[in-house]
């Protein structure tokens, strides 16, 4: 058992369980004194070479990972020092960006990158990003893209009580929650009190989404707070038509995985959320009665292909 920090204590039980890394507001109890699963403190520097070969309970598909190196910029380019960033699968590796928004992610450990993803968290102020963990070279692991987050706009409204459901908007936003839905923080909002629980939304362009979502052809792009917030029902969603689609447009509602953890793992990837459909005026774009959202994370839409 080691004594850690708050915040440190919240963020490695979140990335460090195979169990959902979420938990109900109302359930937020949380030790700084916790039993950690394996977080590794590996370095180039401990004795002998990890890469020279396999162990033997590792499994085939596993490589050798000595660490992981990438940036983390704002929307501008601008470097954000200090920001957690975690890769995580079986087991969880931790660091924190510089000056310059670089990063390196001792691990120095056979792993399965296909199970691993890389989160750079920027929470209160900036969105926080998953992207799956790329293929070592020699070793190491640089991610082909800096991760760009978006600066949340002015904290927006309390999300509804899940017993008794609601609408909230926050900017281009509206959710429409239907009532009896259980609504799960993640436990980094939980940490941060109110403003954990508020609607926060930052208009995200395109062409600097994560690759994923950028390959996704995307229409119009959001990112979302309480990020990684998971509902029991589906969450309702409207939408200005910025992107100018035709009226009564069917579309797809694209989600950037948030699910690090259990099969399927989806973290990093652009999944299909829901369906929906251009208003008839052209005005909105909004879920299909039924349809709507598990979990807020970085959100677009799209034309549905026929």
């Amino acid at each position: 058992m080691r004594a850690l920090p708050l915040p440190l204590a919240l963020m490695l039980a979140a990335c460090s369980d195979p169990a959902p890394a979420v938990m109900a507001a109302r359930d937020a109890t949380v030790d700084t004194a916790i039993d950690l699963p394996p977080v590794s403190d590996a370095t180039d520097d401990d004795a002998g070479d990890p890469c020279l070969s396999r162990p033997a309970d590792r499994a085939p598909a596993s490589v050798c990972v000595r660490r992981v190196e990438g940036r983390v910029t704002d929307l501008d380019g601008a470097p954000l020092a200090g920001r957690p960033i975690t890769v995580c699968g079986p087991a969880c590796f931790i660091a924190t960006t510089s000056a310059d928004g670089s990063f390196r992610v001792d691990v120095g450990d056979w792993i399965d990158v296909a199970i691993y993803s890389v989160q750079a968290h920027g929470r209160p102020d900036y969105a926080s990003v998953y992207v799956p963990l790329s293929a070592p070279r020699d070793g190491v692991a640089r991610l082909p893209e800096t991760l760009s987050l978006p600066r949340y706009a002015p904290a927006g409204p309390d999300l509804p009580d899940g017993a008794t459901g609601g609408t909230v908007t926050s900017g281009d936003v509206t959710l429409a929650i239907a009532p009896d839905t259980r609504l799960d923080l993640d436990l980094e909002d939980v940490d941060l009190g109110p403003l954990g629980r508020r609607l926060r939304v930052a208009p995200v362009p395109v062409d600097r989404a994560p690759s994923a979502l950028v390959e996704a052809s995307l229409s119009g792009l959001y990112a979302l707070a309480p990020f990684a917030l998971l509902a029991s029902r589906p969450i309702a969603v409207t939408l200005p038509n910025r992107a100018r689609l035709p009226a009564a447009t069917a579309v797809e509602f694209v989600a950037l995985g948030v699910e690090p953890f259990t099969p399927p793992i989806n973290a990093g990837l652009a999944v299909v959320a829901a369906l929906g459909r251009v208003s008839d005026d052209g005005a909105t774009i909004s879920t299909t009665p039924g349809e709507g959202l598990r979990t807020l994370s970085w959100i677009g839409y799209r034309p549905r292909n026929p």
